[in-house]
């Protein structure tokens, strides 16, 4: 289950949401989490004045981040440029159970399994390029012409605060393009500028099945976390 930006100590923070989708990672079997960055709103420099609209302390942010990393059994978290403007002194790198899959920004990651079947994620905080035509810009020109060097099955971000998927035929491999829009509803600055608003798609869930029928049957992608928890429960037990 990708998490999208958290924000959890954000006025905008939709909580309600958030306990519901750590709760479905935590339940299911076989699911893991991982988070695609901006875990606090961590204001730095004249932002800092943002503060005064918040009801969360700096220390209780950083509790309730420590709950949410924990709590979602992480197999990867990305640093996102809130989390990034700690500097040298990020509290996240200290939280149990980080270690080394902490990455900034971007982090490719290939999954194998015990039949040889193995997939590649492209998994960032964002990845460059936009377009007010297409959600997913830089998810396709990263998926078309592959300047990392390595191919990948899902590439995946969230930071925007918005949500979209797109699968298709690509090269000759199926390819999953995706953004989670996270749990920070819209603020003063969002509508200020008269962005558009969402309200689903908080998180984005891939399953894996490494024997499908075809290519097409092996990753599954899901906008609502039980339709894929049940989809994966399912897998799991036939």
């Amino acid at each position: 289950m990708f998490f999208g930006d958290p924000h959890v100590d954000s006025p905008q923070c939709d909580w309600p949401e958030l306990r519901r989708c750590v709760a479905i990672c935590q339940m299911t079997e076989g699911m893991r989490g991982v988070s695609l960055g901006d875990h606090t709103d961590n204001w730095i420099g004249r932002l800092q004045a943002e503060y005064a609209k918040s009801n969360a302390t700096t220390k209780q942010a950083w509790q309730l981040a420590d709950w949410f990393i924990t709590s979602i059994d992480p197999l990867l978290i990305i640093k996102g440029n809130h989390d990034a403007w700690s500097g040298s002194g990020d509290p996240l790198e200290y939280i149990r159970g980080v270690g080394n899959i902490y990455e900034n920004w971007q982090a490719m990651v290939e999954l194998l399994w015990p039949n040889g079947k193995r997939a590649v994620l492209d998994v960032r905080h964002d990845h460059p390029g936009g377009s007010q035509w297409h959600p997913l810009h830089g998810q396709v020109k990263e998926a078309r012409y592959n300047k990392s060097g390595l191919s990948a099955d899902i590439y995946i971000a969230g930071h925007r605060h918005t949500w979209g998927m797109m699968t298709t035929e690509m090269q000759g491999r199926v390819v999953h393009m995706c953004r989670a829009k996270g749990f920070k509803g819209h603020g003063e600055y969002e509508e200020v500028k008269g962005f558009e608003a969402q309200h689903l798609g908080h998180t984005i869930t891939a399953v894996f099945d490494p024997d499908p029928v075809s290519a097409t049957g092996f990753i599954s992608v899901f906008a609502e976390p039980q339709e894929a928890a049940e989809f994966l429960t399912y897998k799991r037990g036939r």
